[in-house]
C-alpha cells in the first residue's frame, strides 16, 4: 500500500440504499496474517478490518459491503474490486 492508494467500502444496506466509505474516511487497517476460525489463513495483504463508527449500523437486517481498492500511479492504473461480504444486524 502506498500514497498512491485509495480504498472504498460499499455498503448495501437491508432497505437497498447505499452508503460508501471513502479513502481518508476509512481506517482501514491492513491484516498482519491471522488464523481465522470461518475464514481459514488469511495472509497479509488478503483481508482489512474496519471498525464501523457509532450509529452506522442504523438498520437491522442483512447487509452487503465490498471493497474497491485502486491504485492511481500513473502506471499502472489498477482497479481491484473484492468479493462482496454479507452479514447480518440483530433488531435494534
Amino acid at each position: 500500500m502506498s500514497s498512491n492508494t485509495e480504498l472504498t467500502l460499499d455498503f448495501i444496506l437491508p432497505d437497498e440504499t447505499t452508503a460508501q466509505k471513502l479513502g481518508s474516511a476509512l481506517q482501514v487497517v491492513l491484516g498482519a496474517g491471522v488464523d481465522d476460525p470461518d475464514l481459514g489463513l488469511l495472509l497479509v495483504n488478503e483481508y482489512v478490518e474496519y471498525d464501523i463508527e457509532t450509529g452506522f449500523l442504523s438498520q437491522s437486517g442483512d447487509w452487503t459491503v465490498q471493497l474497491t481498492y485502486t491504485d492511481t500511479a500513473p502506471i499502472p492504473n489498477d482497479v481491484f474490486i473484492g468479493l462482496a461480504a454479507s452479514f447480518t444486524v440483530a433488531p435494534l
